[in-house]
């Protein structure tokens, strides 16, 4: 069975319009107000990450955080208030998240995350 074959068996009608749209080039975003420098995150990050609808205070764990524009996301909601565990398994990820974190968040909003490397199918 072809890719395209098990893919059409799996949506059926629906898969035309969805490899159509695979095919799109990703919509970026400038996520720029309440960062110390702008950082571009594709559409569909973004709108994971803000349909949590995150409050200051809330506990967020987000369990695949690198590069990090989700975390951004979610670190701005929480607004220094709350918690933000932004785990990644991949040393090298993480390394590249602690980055953006840093050159993007100043220390009140970096002060409540913490960057885990747990295998998260075992967390919990």
């Amino acid at each position: 069975m072809t890719f395209h074959q098990w893919y059409h068996e799996h949506y059926q009608s629906r898969w035309e319009s969805l490899h159509a749209a695979l095919k799109e080039p990703a919509q970026m975003f400038r996520l720029s107000d309440g960062l110390l420098q702008p950082y571009f995150l594709d559409e569909a990050s973004l709108m994971a990450a803000r349909s949590l609808q995150v409050q200051p205070g809330d506990e967020v764990l987000d369990t695949c955080a690198a590069p990090g524009g989700k975390t951004l996301v979610l670190a701005l909601e929480l607004d220094g208030r709350g918690s933000l565990k932004a785990n990644d398994r991949s040393s090298s990820r993480r390394a590249r998240l602690h980055r953006v974190l840093r050159e993007h968040l100043d220390e009140r909003l970096r002060s409540i995350i913490t960057v885990p490397g747990h295998d998260a199918s075992r967390w919990g």
